[in-house]
């Protein structure tokens, strides 16, 4: 559902909503793999990470392979953007919104 959302707003140039559709078909299918591995569904924007623990914990022989750390570090890319682009950012001392970010 995520990925056709995407390809529409992609076709009527609405790239943020691109964009933030694009996050939610990462962090759903994060979490599919999460489930499929056994573990708990995040309810937050941590399905990356979560699935880089499941991974770790039931399949470790899949971090060997050769996609699959630069898929995760794609992924976190995608969220951390997301994420900063929506919620306020402490750097430092100084908390930074979203439009300055």
């Amino acid at each position: 559902m995520n990925l056709a959302r995407v390809e529409k707003r992609l076709q009527e140039r609405e790239y943020d909503s691109a964009a933030f559709q694009a996050s939610m078909a990462v962090e759903n299918a994060a979490n599919a793999l999460i489930l499929m591995l056994g573990g708990g569904e995040a309810k937050d924007h941590g399905a990356i990470s979560g699935l880089a623990a499941a991974i770790r914990r039931v399949r470790p022989n899949w971090l060997r392979e050769e996609a699959c750390e630069p898929l995760i570090e794609r992924a976190r890319e995608i969220q951390r953007e997301v994420v900063y682009a929506r919620y306020p950012l402490k750097i430092a001392d100084r908390w930074v919104t979203p439009m300055e970010y």
